[in-house]
C-alpha cells in the first residue's frame, strides 16, 4: 500500500510536470498567476514528501524550485503586475497593445 506522504508526493510531481508540459504547449503560460501558485503548491507537496523520505540534494532544488515560485506569485499580485491573472478580461499587456494599436493607425 503507498503511503500517504508518497500519494502528497505524487501530487506534487503532477503538478510540476502538468506545469512544464503546458509551458512547452503555450509559452505564454508561463506569464499567468496560475503557473506561478501551481509551481509553489507542487514544491510545497513535495518539500512534504521529501520530510518523510529524507533526500537533501532533492530537497534543496525543490527549496529553490519552490522560492522562485513565491518570487513569481509575489510578483502577479503586486498592484500594476502586468502578469495575467485569468482568461478572461483584458490584461494589461493586451491594454498596452490596442494603444500602441490606435497610436500606429492614426
Amino acid at each position: 500500500m503507498v503511503a500517504l506522504h508518497d500519494m502528497v508526493g505524487l501530487t506534487g510531481i503532477s503538478l510540476s510536470v502538468f506545469c512544464y508540459a503546458r509551458v512547452q504547449w503555450n509559452p505564454g503560460y508561463a506569464k499567468r498567476l496560475s503557473y506561478s501558485a501551481l509551481n509553489f503548491l507542487s514544491a510545497l507537496l513535495l518539500g512534504d514528501s521529501l520530510v518523510h523520505n529524507w533526500n537533501l540534494s532533492s530537497f534543496a532544488a525543490n527549496g529553490f524550485w519552490g522560492l522562485i515560485s513565491l518570487y513569481g506569485l509575489v510578483r502577479a499580485l503586486r498592484p500594476g503586475s502586468v502578469m495575467p491573472r485569468s482568461h478572461g478580461g483584458i490584461t494589461t499587456s493586451h491594454r498596452r497593445l490596442e494603444i500602441f494599436r490606435k497610436h500606429v493607425s492614426m
